[in-house]
């Protein structure tokens, strides 16, 4: 019982240290925007899958996760300093084992991605995130659409942080 309770306070301490120090978990690693521009909007969104639900999915999850880790305002066209463009670059959904029956056993969902800020006055790329990939599988019929939210949400994440990295 001792040892467990001297192991929470060693957890609590390093923890405390880290987040003192100023390191934060990717996730929550606050982002800066090219440039410095705060006022975004999304204008442009390209998805050559036939995947209708991905488009709100994915405006809604990268308008949040900038929310949550940067100083943006998100505007109509008109007011933007930023326009960002959200490209699908593949989507797929794909049984990855089968059973002795033929029954799927496990399948995965596979997104890559990529978006782009173009400056509003002149319309020149003031940031491209590079192609980024996001998988998630999943177990079973039911399960399909979290693993489709979670890889949605892991590419948003994704872009943040690769955002927070180029500056």
């Amino acid at each position: 019982m001792w040892s467990f309770n001297k192991r929470c306070i060693a957890c609590i301490v390093l923890l405390c240290a880290l987040t003192g120090c100023g390191y934060t978990f990717s996730g929550m690693a606050p982002i800066d925007l090219p440039q410095g521009k705060k006022r975004l909007c999304i204008t442009k969104f390209i998805n050559p899958s036939t995947e209708a639900w991905l488009e709100p999915s994915l405006r809604s999850e990268l308008r949040d996760e900038f929310t949550r880790r940067g100083q943006v305002t998100w505007v109509q066209k008109d007011e933007a300093e930023t326009l960002v463009t959200i490209r699908v670059l593949t989507y797929s959904s794909s049984s990855t084992l089968k059973a002795s029956d033929d029954e799927t056993v496990k399948s995965a969902i596979q997104l890559s991605i990529e978006v782009q800020m173009y400056n509003a006055e002149d319309h020149t790329l003031i940031w491209s995130s590079g192609t980024i990939y996001a998988s998630e599988s999943y177990r079973g019929d039911g399960n399909e659409s979290d693993a489709q939210t979670d890889a949605v949400n892991l590419a948003a994440e994704r872009v943040a942080d690769r955002l927070g990295q180029a500056f």
